[in-house]
């Protein structure tokens, strides 16, 4: 059965990987190359990333990457309902894991400053 694998971000090239513990960093470097030699097929959220991570592996490994930009399907859009239907209350979902130093503060920061209304202080 074919593998691919998702990298939505570098692993080890991250700039948020700060591991001082040396043996963990070769098992993750390790197992790193090995989803890179064994996926039939590597997908990146962009080209940044893919080059980042790469760049260390052979060339002919190229052959076997990609990257899919986060993006939208406007058909999709024309499935949304009125802005007179939808509900005043904003609700944000995240999927994805947040790190010490990759946290959701700034976009809420960002909401705050840009919305209309103060938010519920209760929420």
């Amino acid at each position: 059965m074919p593998w691919i694998a998702h990298f939505s971000g570098p692993w080890i090239d991250s700039i948020y990987y700060e591991n001082k513990d040396e043996l963990i960093t070769e098992i993750w470097k390790s197992l790193e190359k090995l989803v890179i030699l064994t996926a039939d097929k590597i997908v990146f959220t962009n080209k940044q990333a893919l080059d980042t991570v790469m760049s260390k592996y052979p060339s002919s490994w190229l052959t076997r990457t990609c990257f899919i930009a986060h993006s939208f399907d406007n058909d999709l859009l024309k499935k949304i309902k009125p802005k007179s239907e939808i509900q005043e209350k904003l609700t944000i979902i995240h999927s994805g894991s947040l790190t010490e130093k990759r946290n959701p503060y700034s976009l809420l920061e960002a909401i705050k400053k840009n919305s209309k209304t103060k938010p519920n202080s209760n929420e």
